[in-house]
């Protein structure tokens, strides 16, 4: 049949069993043109099918070994990236629990030019103020107490819910209270009514 397709002029193809050579074979006839444009011959060849299919099979093979490899360094590569931007978010996490904890006048070194370098700059600004706030704090204090210490008065400090937060050792000695007595804290009415009607 192929050949009757090659001299009428087309490439012909035909697959069907040989029972020459035992196989399915591909059949490719056509035809071979003189210099006048008539047909003087025809070409014919014959390949079994098995050996194509073992062609398909390898290309099959090859394109889904480059599909895998391409999934594999996908995934690899989003993973990378991932990672690379996730770091910088936990550094800043941790320096942000940090800071929550108590330790101010850290710094965060991370040089980037996105929001997580101005989340990293604000945080970093946060620490210095709440540092210098909180030294500021304590060392008022620290005079404070220093200053009530020395007076030769009695003085009481109470907050709004009339409890002690402070008291020289004048006001110990006119409540007739000893140092290790504990009254911070405590409403001042109970500590004088103790002190006076004892």
């Amino acid at each position: 049949p192929e050949i009757v397709g090659a001299l009428a002029g087309n490439t012909t193809t035909e697959i069907r069993y040989s029972n020459t050579l035992n196989n399915k074979m591909l059949y490719v006839a056509t035809p071979y043109y003189d210099t006048d444009d008539s047909i003087k011959a025809v070409l014919r060849t014959a390949l079994p099918v098995s050996s194509i299919d073992n062609v398909i099979l390898k290309m099959m093979e090859n394109i889904l070994l480059v599909i895998f490899t391409t999934i594999l360094a996908t995934i690899l590569l989003i993973t990378l990236m991932l990672n690379r931007e996730l770091k910088p978010l936990d550094d800043a996490s941790a320096f942000a629990r940090a800071i929550a904890s108590g330790k101010y006048g850290q710094q965060l070194s991370m040089i980037r030019k996105d929001k997580i370098g101005e989340l990293v700059e604000s945080l970093n600004q946060m620490s210095l103020q709440l540092n210098h706030s909180f030294t500021e704090m304590n060392r008022k204090n620290a005079e404070l107490t220093s200053i009530l210490s020395s007076m030769n008065h009695g003085v009481i400090a109470i907050d709004q819910e009339n409890q002690i937060i402070h008291l020289n050792d004048a006001a110990r000695k006119t409540l007739d209270l000893t140092a290790e007595e504990k009254v911070i804290g405590k409403n001042i009415l109970a500590v004088y009514r103790e002190a006076f009607i004892t």
